[in-house]
């Protein structure tokens, strides 16, 4: 045979070897699903309901699992054990996320949320911490409590409309922190255009859903979207009425923090992004388990009652005094946490862990709805049972070792742990607390048969942010003393809101006027 055959036959076999190993699982990675030649798992990979697949695999393969995309791994966490290992205690070679091309183009490459970690990712939180740290988020209380007021009024007039009430009261509160412009009604131009965005943007970043940015032009204009308000605080400094927000903090200080303009626009939207959204699903979240558990809510309102009493609207200084409404919030967030796997990590060097290679260039998810729905650590873990965190302060089973376990692990792990933790705190709980003490959240009857609706809180929302679905809801106030008080905390909110009402629509004066 010619050289030339040899070399021939040769490439031939290199080829189909080098071919039948891409998309294989190297040796020293983590166990997974089977792969196929040259796609890998790229088949298996899930485009909805992703966390339940990620729990699947979890429950056939453990806790550190691994999928093949091609050439690419992709490492997935269902422990907290795992998550402390390689987000945290490495967390300096995990901190990086993984290039997403269409996010670069739609954002330019300055969304904190999605830059890979230096210098500019440093300097960008540095300058968020500067309202989210404790101090600032108790300035933050204020408008927080004013908008709770404005949300419990919502329900009292309109108690059909709740989806949208929480949705209102989310981007209120935020952008008023953020922008210092509030939305009094969930038809505030300002709250329609964030929510069209948001959801297109939440299609967007669930894997799978990442068509070609030229397809969608809009995308490109995200930040433009927030430029008018932006200017509004601009001129509010000129005229020297300032209201606090975090745009005129930024604006006055943005050399300081070496940020550019657009660094500061992204800033801004970027918390709206996070702190509306996953606000408005924990509560609709909220309101469904209440309504389908009634003696969960009933124990709450004795808990309250007993504690605080009908004579007065509770604060959030009260929460530290009612161990069972704390245990709620709690069991929301692990029944139906928000952001069920997180924006994924990636690292910047091999590691080890649990005797499996994590090799560089690797995508890391948290399975958050697997650690919080792990049949050997809870007890029924698709029951929403608040009573978990009041026997034990992780809600686990008696025993189990919790060393590795935290109640915040759905905001994230490692030096991506979200800034913004203490005011989305600050508002789930204001709002839960408020909400609670003063409706009755039930199951609509059928008009026909007079019997409640059949509701299953375990059916979710499909996104990348997830909450009980929409469900038929009679909601009423617990009491006329309640709705008086209601009422009048209410009117009394309104001298305090005109602050963030300088350039509000004529729609929406009109609104504010009569409302």
């Amino acid at each position: 045979m010619s050289l030339v055959g040899t070399g021939v036959i040769f490439g031939c076999v290199w080829a189909v070897y080098w071919l039948w190993k891409v998309g294989s699982r190297e040796p020293g990675l983590p166990p997974g699903p089977p792969t196929k030649p040259l796609i890998g798992n790229t088949l298996d990979f899930p485009t909805r309901a992703i966390y339940k697949r990620f729990t699947e695999w979890a429950n056939t393969y453990g806790d550190i699992i691994s999928l093949k995309i091609g050439f690419s791994s992709v490492i997935i966490l269902s422990s907290p054990e795992m998550v402390r290992e390689l987000l945290d205690k490495r967390s300096v070679t995990t901190a990086n996320r993984p290039p997403v091309h269409f996010v670069d183009l739609i954002t330019d490459d300055h969304s904190v949320g999605f830059i890979d970690y230096g210098v500019r990712y440093k300097n960008m939180r540095r300058a968020l911490l500067a309202i989210l740290n404790r101090e600032a988020c108790v300035e933050h209380l204020p408008i927080q409590q004013a908008e709770a007021s404005q949300l419990m009024y919502d329900l009292l007039k309109q108690p059909e409309a709740y989806f949208t009430h929480v949705e209102r009261f989310s981007v209120s509160s935020i952008f008023s922190i953020i922008f210092g412009v509030r939305c009094p009604r969930h038809e505030s131009p300002l709250v329609q255009t964030f929510f069209k965005l948001e959801e297109e943007w939440e299609d967007l970043l669930a894997p799978g859903h990442q068509p070609p940015v030229d397809m969608l032009p809009f995308l490109r204009y995200i930040p433009e979207r927030w430029a008018p308000w932006k200017a509004s605080c601009e001129s509010r400094m000129q005229r020297e009425a300032h209201n606090g927000s975090f745009i005129e903090h930024l604006l006055q200080e943005r050399e300081k923090y070496g940020l550019t303009r657009k660094e500061v626009a992204y800033l801004g939207s970027g918390l709206i992004q996070g702190g509306s959204t996953t606000t408005t699903a924990f509560l609709r979240t909220l309101m469904c388990c209440l309504a389908t558990h009634g003696e969960v809510q009933a124990r709450a309102h004795d808990e309250i009652d007993r504690i605080i009493g009908p004579g007065r609207i509770p604060t959030i200084e009260d929460v530290q005094h009612l161990p069972y409404l704390q245990a709620i919030i709690k069991e929301v967030h692990r029944f139906c946490p928000s952001v069920p796997y997180a924006v994924p990590h990636y690292s910047t060097a091999e590691e080890t862990i649990g005797g499996y290679t994590i090799p560089k260039n690797s995508t890391i998810f948290m399975n958050i709805y697997g650690i919080y729905h792990s049949e050997i650590a809870y007890t029924q873990p698709s029951e929403f049972m608040p009573e978990r965190f009041i026997q034990t302060e992780f809600g686990t089973v008696a025993g189990a070792d919790d060393s590795s376990r935290r109640n915040d692990l759905h905001f994230g792990a490692g030096r991506r742990i979200c800034p913004g933790m203490l005011l989305g705190n600050n508002a789930t709980t204001l709002a839960a607390l408020n909400l609670i003490w003063g409706f009755d959240f039930r199951v609509a009857k059928d008009a026909q048969t007079a019997r409640e609706m059949h509701v299953d809180p375990n059916t979710f929302t499909e996104s990348f942010i997830i909450s009980c679905a929409k469900f038929p809801a009679d909601i009423r106030p617990r009491s006329e003393i309640h709705s008086s008080l209601i009422r009048a905390q209410y009117s009394s909110s309104r001298a305090f809101f005109h602050h963030f009402e300088q350039e509000l629509s004529p729609e929406d004066k009109a609104f504010v006027e009569t409302w």
